[in-house]
C-alpha cells in the first residue's frame, strides 16, 4: 500500500514517470527553482507533495494557458504544500479542492476552494473583488488521486 504521507521519496526518474513528464523537463524545472530540490547524497528526491506539485505544473502548462514561470509562482503555495487533510479527503472522494487563479489590477491571485463555481460567481458579481480575467481552475483533488494511481503503477502497491 502506498502511504499518503509526505515522508516517502522517489528518484527524479520515477518522479518524472509518475508526473507524466520528460525527465529532462523535471531537471530543468528543478534547476530553475520551479520544483523544490531535496538532494540526498547528490541525488534529487521527491516527496508525495512534490509529485502532486510537479503533476499540477505539468497539467497547467500543457494546456498552454500559463507558462511555467507564472504557474510556479502562482501555485507553489498550494501545490507543493498539500495538507494531509486535502490528501485524505481526495483519496476518500469526500471533498474536492480546487485552486482558482485570476488576475486583477494588482496582479495574479489564487485561492484554494471547495466550491469554484460559487467562488467565481462571487468574483463576477462582487465589485469589491475586481476581476480582469485569465481565470484558471485546477482540480487539486483529482491530481492527488492521479498521483497515487501512478505511484501504485510505478512504485508498487497492492
Amino acid at each position: 500500500m502506498i502511504a499518503t504521507s509526505n515522508t516517502g521519496t522517489c528518484t527524479a526518474g520515477k518522479a518524472a514517470q509518475i508526473a507524466g513528464i520528460n525527465p529532462e523537463t523535471l531537471k530543468v524545472w528543478t534547476r530553475r527553482g520551479f520544483v523544490p530540490n531535496k538532494a540526498e547524497g547528490g541525488w534529487s528526491r521527491y516527496s508525495v507533495s512534490d509529485l502532486i506539485g510537479i503533476m499540477a505544473l505539468h497539467r497547467v502548462t500543457v494546456r498552454g494557458a500559463i507558462d511555467i514561470s507564472t504557474a510556479a509562482e502562482l501555485f507553489r503555495e498550494h501545490i507543493f504544500n498539500v495538507s494531509e487533510q486535502v490528501i485524505q479527503s481526495a483519496m476518500a472522494n469526500s471533498a474536492a479542492y480546487w485552486i482558482v487563479s485570476w488576475w486583477d489590477e494588482e496582479g495574479p491571485k489564487k485561492e484554494l476552494t471547495a466550491d469554484p463555481v460559487e467562488f467565481i460567481k462571487g468574483m463576477v458579481i462582487n465589485p469589491e473583488r475586481p476581476w480582469i480575467g485569465g481565470a484558471t481552475l485546477l482540480n487539486l483533488s483529482q491530481i492527488v488521486r492521479d498521483v497515487f494511481a501512478e505511484m501504485a503503477k510505478h512504485l508498487g502497491g497492492d
